[in-house]
């Protein structure tokens, strides 16, 4: 008969292997939602992860809604580039337990 510790034991390494799946698995990649305060709400989870506690790549954070392209033949082109706000939809990859928010997504 398994003892306390050897049924605490069991039920600790199965929810870890559970979660191992979870972060390695078909679920690496994740959608979420920027909230209010820029916490971040992935859609399989119920609670919100604060600002400062995920990462964000740097070209959803850039300070401008647009970048310049460098001047060729007398011209440039100007790229819109959508900056990350309250309520954008976003796509989030699980890099080992740190989420990172790759981009922006919007419907098609």
């Amino acid at each position: 008969m398994a003892t306390a510790v050897e049924k605490l034991s069991g039920a600790l390494h199965k929810r870890m292997k559970e979660e191992s799946k979870n972060v390695f698995g078909p679920h690496a990649l994740i959608l979420g939602r920027i909230t209010s305060g820029m916490g971040l709400k992935l859609d399989d989870t119920t609670y919100t992860i604060p600002k400062g506690d995920y990462m964000i790549c740097r070209s959803v954070m850039l300070n401008s809604s647009y970048l310049v392209t460098s001047e060729s033949e007398n011209h440039t082109h100007k790229l819109n580039i959508p900056i990350l706000s309250v309520g954008d939809r976003v796509l989030v990859s699980r890099v080992g337990t740190e989420p990172v928010v790759i981009d922006i997504v919007v419907a098609g």
